[in-house]
């Protein structure tokens, strides 16, 4: 590095975002082994890129916070995600509750197991399905109007969890935490709840795409998957998780000057701690490109760091070894359709979109 660069944004890194969204990975090689941290203008971000430094910067709390400007952009202001100190405590102690792991274990079998049984009962008899997750010219447009309607079911509803509270999320967002005869507004908890929405829909859905992915592109992982499903669901899930991490960054700013690998990053900058580089670091993990379910249990960062740390971490993987492990013992034969290609895309948030599968019709009850 020439003794000229003083800063992280004196180290540049032009890269067409049309590259990063078909495939950020080559990228993420070049700036392993370059320049770990570097400034890339097309996203308006420090980039900080292996496993070592974004551990580092990610567990650095009082230094490294959340960024306001994307999150809040895309959830609505003072959501989860952007707070800090005890108004996050708080709010995180009130959205934990009914994900921690005693709750879930209520619910593993009655709600996860059945609730999947019943879809895959649906699907049993078609052999084929065919859904595209891509984007299109609309998606934002919908995006709004599914937070209005999101908006005006919470006020139809808070009213009535004000007089009759109960253990439900909501409940527990609008009561939790506060003082006696005080709750929180709808137009108060509708960004954390836009957040849990988005975290828990999307985040196992394309978790759970991509681990089916992995194991139908490589033909020995997924017969060792099928010759005791509920035994390698949950470390493909793991691997899953390394692999194609569900989210690809998460989005900090620094709060003061801070050294990062031996780069100086100004106060106030946005930086991106780049899970999907982080995650194939060969420094960390052998052989970091394939899928290997039998890579043993080395950590991913596809929860993030920190206070932040995904609170829905134990749902989401809990989701993921019920539906694999149920999926790959309802579809016998279960296959990529050799007549339609998946296509993988995305950089921020990365998975198969679609992802065209065949398998041997037969009844439910059969």
């Amino acid at each position: 590095m020439s003794t000229s660069v003083r800063t992280a944004l004196d180290i540049v890194v032009d890269i067409p975002l049309a590259e990063l969204e078909q495939d950020p990975y080559p990228c993420y090689v070049r700036m392993r082994e370059e320049c770990p941290v570097a400034y890339v203008p097309e996203t308006g971000r420090v980039w900080i890129t292996t496993w070592d430094l974004c551990q580092e910067a990610g567990v650095n709390d009082a230094v490294v916070g959340p960024s306001s400007q994307a999150s809040a952009d895309a959830y609505g202001a003072g959501n989860l995600t952007t707070l800090t100190g005890e108004a996050h405590r708080v709010l995180r102690n009130a959205a934990y509750a009914p994900v921690r792991p005693r709750a879930i274990k209520a619910y593993y079998g009655s709600g996860i197991r059945a609730t999947t049984r019943r879809y895959l009962g649906d699907i049993r008899g078609r052999g084929e399905l065919y859904v595209d997750y891509g984007r299109d010219q609309g998606v934002a447009d919908r995006g709004r109007a599914a937070k209005a309607e999101i908006r005006a079911y919470l006020e139809a509803r808070l009213p009535r969890l004000l007089a009759e509270p109960d253990d439900t999320a909501l409940s527990r967002l609008m009561h939790d935490g506060m003082p006696d005869g005080q709750v929180r507004s709808a137009a108060e908890i509708l960004p954390t709840v836009n957040v849990l929405i988005v975290g828990g829909v999307a985040e196992p859905a394309h978790l759970i795409a991509s681990t089916l992915y992995g194991l139908l592109a490589n033909p020995g992982e997924l017969q060792q998957a099928w010759s005791e499903p509920v035994t390698w669901s949950r470390p493909a899930i793991e691997e899953g998780l390394r692999w194609l991490p569900p989210f690809g960054m998460t989005e900090k700013r620094t709060t003061q000057d801070v050294t990062v690998g031996g780069v100086l990053i100004p106060a106030g900058t946005e930086i991106a701690l780049v899970i999907g580089s982080a995650n194939r670091d060969p420094e960390r993990f052998g052989r970091p490109d394939e899928f290997d379910i039998d890579r043993g249990d080395q950590g991913n960062l596809a929860f993030g760091f920190g206070s932040h740390f995904c609170i829905g971490h134990q749902l989401t993987r809990a989701l993921g070894e019920v539906v694999l492990a149920e999926t790959l013992q309802a579809l016998p034969g279960l296959r990529l359709d050799p007549g339609r290609a998946p296509v993988v895309s995305g950089w921020t948030i990365r998975a198969p979109k679609p992802l065209p599968v065949l398998w041997d019709a037969v009844r439910w009850d059969a």
